[in-house]
């Protein structure tokens, strides 16, 4: 990239992307050492922090020529980010190139599929599997790739002649073939290669083939089947349910503890047949065993034997078996091959079988189970072969997913941390709201501490603070009411009742804003049209309206406010007059700003003397906290583990346990007792135990 896109691609990034998820998807490359350290060394002015801090972001991927990295995974995380479009128009010329490349394209064309879009993909990704073989037979060597979908715990779907090489030796496919979950990024995976973080890498089972059909041999080669063909094309539907060696489904995404994988449900059985021509598809695919990546096409028609359906969306090898959804996410269809008839030089489109047809024949062997409740979260390292362990916090674990939901109550909204002594477990309830928090974009996460956001003394400091961490376009709606001098009631009245009266005001009149869709969708095919690329008919169509199609776009969601170090700091008087002015009118019954019941508020090492008790949701953190939660700390452990290994997590415990009491006497100080307690139990876990193992 030239030096004036990147100045143009710093000043996007600092507009658009909030600093904790630039922070979040930093953190994921060895490139940026102390990122919290650029935030916290820069000195200038706070409206020009963001710019300063993503120029020094850049400034190091261009000098480690990992640009490329940065601009792949800031265009997948702009998904998730309101009004990013021209931020995905900037990372262009610095994405790889290749089908990865032109896959994530196509997501941008058909950014108006769906204002669910990004949530949908969110939900879908961790069920998607890329299936890699590799065996000799005849004398010669096979590698294959394939794609699949859990349809239930240990049950994946995919396309029969993903095996069919090896059909006469079934035996045999347990040990040449593996799948992998979770494969996002870095480069195509091989059988017996190395395994990047985070790829789950799953066994099939023994006795993997639970049920199928053959492929037919002229799959996507005859263009109108006679009846003889149509008969056995019914039969010969290239599918197979395989059993996996471990039930994925049921447990969390990331061995840390979490959401659970889940898998796709099947569909009103009639659901397929209701496609109509030039219906939205979406198929999410791992073409030559690459990064999951998907493309949108359209419904064309169906295949004389009502058994394969034709689409215009993009596949390469490795593509088959791969779930075809319509533009709601519900299954239509498994990808199994290109469709050129004889004759045509080039693939006329592609196709799947009709999902309908298989249905009838795998729903006897899915039965209903309940999902367990999400893995209680026991792993902060973001390295996965180390450990740092959370250790009971349970009140705040629960607090953080009450305050997740939009009707909150009071003590929902409201969270004080105090230690019973020393300084204990303050920062670390910092680290885990904020990987609790950081999947979704549209949360805000703003830290005051003595170290990396200084508290401000006065309130106008704060309050540009606050101006900046919610993207409040400078400049907008009135000024803030100027400070009353040498009066303090006057001064007091300004702190709690003008100020914030003025910036509720501010917050709520900007957490929304009113965008034209079509002036966008104008701008995406100038874009085209300098790019030589094709614009996709939808967005034409929206570009050639005459009038503005107008719709709302979040800025935010949800925001925590969070207080570090209240122990030895104190807010001034005008800043606590402030908060319990927001605090009061975010549970006043007027419904006045709607925007403050979206506020969290966390203060940690001291419970505020000018917030009502009533409100708070208090945790009470000391030595026995963590003693009584090492016996938590393992059923949390053996939730989340992707792997049956019960009798060497009990040891690890045990160990733990032994040590404790080795050292209980080790030191007076409580605070370093915790601290040498923290540091036993991630240097044991880390050691004694794989904290995540590809099998």
């Amino acid at each position: 990239m030239t030096s004036e896109q990147l100045a143009a691609l710093g000043r996007c990034i600092a507009e658009v992307v909030p600093l904790g998820s630039l922070r979040g998807l930093v953190e994921q490359h060895p490139v940026v050492a102390q990122f919290d350290h650029l935030v916290k060394t820069y000195a200038g002015p706070i409206e020009t922090r963001a710019l300063a801090v993503v120029e020094r972001v850049l400034e190091q991927y261009s000098l480690q020529r990992s640009l490329t990295l940065l601009c792949e995974g800031l265009y997948e995380l702009s998904h998730g980010i309101p009004a990013s479009d021209e931020l995905r128009r900037l990372l262009e010329p610095g994405m790889p190139d290749g089908d990865r490349r032109e896959a994530m394209l196509a997501k941008r064309d058909n950014f108006f599929l769906s204002r669910n879009l990004h949530s949908n993909l969110a939900e879908f990704e961790p069920k998607v599997c890329c299936i890699v073989g590799s065996y000799e037979l005849g004398g010669k060597q096979h590698d294959t790739q394939g794609t699949g979908f859990l349809v239930g715990p240990d049950l994946l779907l995919t396309a029969m002649h993903v095996f069919e090489p090896l059909d006469r030796e079934p035996a045999r496919v347990p040990e040449s073939f593996k799948v992998f979950f979770d494969h996002h990024a870095s480069a195509p995976l091989s059988l017996n290669g190395p395994v990047p973080a985070p790829v789950r890498c799953v066994r099939l089972a023994q006795d993997w083939r639970v049920t199928g059909a053959q492929s037919f041999e002229q799959d996507g080669k005859i263009d109108l089947p006679d009846p003889q063909q149509q008969e056995a094309m019914r039969k010969q539907l290239d599918f197979v349910l395989v059993r996996l060696n471990d039930e994925v489904g049921l447990q969390p995404v990331s061995p840390s503890g979490g959401r659970i994988r889940s898998w796709v449900r099947l569909p009103d059985i009639h659901l397929p047949g209701k496609l109509a021509r030039d219906e939205r598809l979406v198929i999410t695919q791992h073409p030559g065993g690459a990064p999951q990546c998907l493309d949108f096409g359209r419904f064309e028609r169906v295949c004389p034997s009502n058994t394969r359906i034709f689409y215009s969306a993009s596949t390469a090898p490795g593509s088959s078996g791969a779930p075809c959804f319509n533009q709601q996410f519900e299954l239509v269809g498994m990808h199994n091959a290109k469709f050129q008839p004889a004759g045509h030089p080039v693939a006329k489109s592609n196709q799947a079988i009709r999902f309908d047809s298989i249905q009838a024949f795998i729903a006897p062997h899915i039965k209903h189970i309940e999902l367990p409740a999400p893995a209680r979260l026991w792993n902060l390292d973001k390295d996965r072969m180390h450990c740092r362990p959370v250790i009971g916090r349970s009140v705040l674990l629960k607090w953080i997913e009450d305050s997740k939901h939009a009707d909150a109550n009071p003590r929902e909204r409201y969270f004080a941390m105090v230690p019973e002594a020393g300084q204990g477990g303050k920062s670390f309830s910092w680290e885990v709201l904020e990987h609790c928090v950081k999947s979704d974009h549209q949360h805000l996460t703003m830290l005051f501490d003595k170290d990396r956001n200084i508290m401000p003394a006065t309130l106008e400091d704060f309050v540009a603070t606050l101006t900046d961490e919610f993207m409040i376009p400078p400049g907008e709606g009135t000024p803030m009411p100027a400070r009353t001098e040498d009066d303090n009631d006057k001064l007091r009245r300004w702190a709690s009742q003008l100020v914030p009266q003025w910036f509720c005001a501010q917050l709520e009149a900007t957490r929304a804003y009113t965008e034209d869709r079509r002036a966008r969708a104008q701008r995406m095919v100038e874009d085209n049209r300098v790019m030589g690329r094709a614009t996709d008919p939808d967005i034409q169509a929206l570009a050639n309206q005459t009038e503005p199609d107008f719709w709302t776009v979040e800025r935010w969601t949800r925001a925590w406010l969070v207080f570090d170090d209240l122990h030895i700091l104190t807010l001034s008087q005008e800043i606590q007059d402030f908060v319990a002015a927001i605090a009061q009118m975010g549970n006043s019954d007027n419904g006045t700003f709607e925007v403050l019941r979206r506020l969290r508020w966390v203060f940690l090492g001291n419970c505020p003397a000018f917030l009502d008790p009533a409100l708070m949701c208090v945790e009470s953190i000391g030595e026995q906290t963590y003693l009584d939660g090492i016996e938590k700390l393992k059923h949390d452990i053996m939730s989340a583990a992707p792997y049956a290994q019960a009798v060497v997590i009990e040891s690890v415990i045990d160990t733990i346990k032994d040590m404790m009491r080795l050292s209980a006497g080790a030191t007076d100080s409580p605070a370093k007792r915790l601290a040498l307690l923290q540091n036993v139990v991630s240097v044991t876990l880390t050691k004694k135990m794989p904290i995540w193992t590809n099998t």
